[in-house]
């Protein structure tokens, strides 16, 4: 069979390759920009293993806690958000990265429930909506006081903060909330953390909100409840397997901070 060589003019040839090159370089930045960077964060220094910790218990379950919107907000049932799919996920996080006994379901317990004495560590989401009544606040502080954790994520602004504020001075009206150091313990009590970042909601972070980690402790030192405010660890816990939501973000910092945080409650 006869070859037919089909010839084209130098000029039309070069600008045939220039529109394929500028093709080529568009698909692969949209590409670059839509897939995951793996290689865009690393996982914090594990700088302490489960059987080196004095563990008061290596048997975990995330306990979140369900409260009474305020008046001054429009809520429902603020304290659901994320569940149970934040939860779940963080608790997959924590038994794979940790070999904590974890139970991967959770638990939900009101604010005064006496079955919480039996948990060292619950998480109250959305505070910002949240209202606490006198026997609450009570079990709530006794509580802590008797060696509680407890964890306060996903709330924003001045607004909310006051809101929470006087929910929060019911339970300890003699300690104000300090803001947390990275060279307090709880930074390192697991993974290594030089630095805190903020982590933000599917939404991304809010403008113009200072992100801040805060802590309460009693006399002794000892740690009881840590403050996210203008953050959302719930999140981030939730959707740290989508390729849409920042790993630097999730597994570069909420997720190790999480476990230290768990660490820290089950150890103290």
């Amino acid at each position: 069979m006869k070859r037919i060589a089909l010839m084209f003019p130098a000029a039309v040839n070069s600008s045939l390759v220039l529109v394929l090159l500028l093709i080529f370089c568009s698909s692969n930045l949209r590409a670059q920009q839509n897939s995951p960077a793996e290689s865009a964060f690393q996982m914090p220094v594990q700088i302490r293993n489960s059987q080196e910790i004095p563990f008061k218990t290596t048997d975990f379950a995330f306990v979140r806690l369900q409260y009474s919107c305020t008046t001054r907000s429009r809520c429902r049932s603020a304290w659901l958000t994320d569940y149970p799919d934040a939860d779940r996920a963080f608790s997959e996080q924590v038994r794979s990265l940790t070999g904590l006994s974890v139970n991967l379901e959770g638990l939900v317990l009101g604010v005064a429930d006496p079955a919480l004495r039996q948990y060292p560590f619950a998480y109250i989401v959305e505070a910002g909506q949240m209202s606490l009544s006198d026997d609450e606040a009570v079990a709530l502080r006794d509580y802590l006081l008797g060696g509680g954790f407890l964890m306060v994520d996903d709330f924003w602004g001045e607004y909310e903060w006051e809101i929470f504020a006087e929910a929060l001075s019911k339970v300890f009206p003699d300690r104000e909330p300090v803001e947390l150091a990275v060279d307090h313990e709880i930074f390192q009590s697991f993974y290594y953390l030089s630095e805190s970042r903020q982590v933000p909601g599917r939404g991304g972070a809010r403008r113009g909100e200072e992100p801040r980690l805060m802590g309460i402790s009693d006399d002794n030192g000892r740690l009881m409840v840590m403050i996210c405010h203008n953050h959302d660890f719930g999140d981030a816990w939730e959707h740290v397997d989508d390729p849409w939501y920042p790993k630097e973000f999730s597994m570069g910092f909420a997720v190790p901070m999480g476990i230290n945080i768990i660490t820290y409650a089950l150890s103290h």
